[in-house]
């Protein structure tokens, strides 16, 4: 009796086991994506590693018309700031995004963008988690601010109205 029950046990423990090494179950929506299914819009923020400087920042924003606006500085050296605009395009599975302007391509998570390698590969390991740019919250950026006192005394009229960059 101890032996048959020690059988069916196994044969359970059997059979459970082999459920848990089953294909993993296809994604039931297809069109279930980043493009559709996640806020993407908005702006993304962070140092990428740089082979010879201290870090590259770069500042990504996307916007749900298509466009997008870079910018990048080179940490420790006297580049300036670079600056790009145009539009990008979704690749076929919804998931990445390809700068048309830069060539540069990302995968769109929840709230962050991932550096692809120009392979459209992702980077892998330690070196991975050093290539992603964090979405900012809507604080003061994408607003227009107008500057009309500065220091308690009004500004006066000019020509061009300064305002702020997000």
């Amino acid at each position: 009796m101890i032996k048959w029950v020690a059988v069916v046990i196994l044969v359970a423990v059997a059979v459970l086991m082999l459920a848990m090494c089953a294909a993993p179950v296809a994604n039931p929506d297809p069109e279930h994506n980043s493009r559709n299914s996640v806020d993407w819009g908005g702006i993304y923020r962070g140092v990428l590693p740089c082979a010879d400087c201290e870090g590259i920042e770069m500042v990504v924003v996307l916007d749900r018309e298509g466009g997008y606006r870079m910018w990048s500085r080179y940490l420790g050296k006297d580049t300036g700031m670079i600056a790009e605009q145009g539009q990008f395009t979704w690749n076929d599975a919804g998931s990445a995004v390809r700068l048309l302007g830069s060539g540069a391509q990302f995968l769109v998570g929840e709230n962050r963008l991932i550096r692809l390698a120009q392979d459209r590969s992702r980077l892998t390991g330690k070196m991975g988690e050093a290539y992603i740019l964090t979405r900012l919250g809507e604080g003061i950026a994408g607003k227009y601010w107008k500057l009309i006192e500065l220091s308690g005394k009004p500004v006066p009229k000019l020509e061009r109205e300064p305002y702020v960059l997000p």
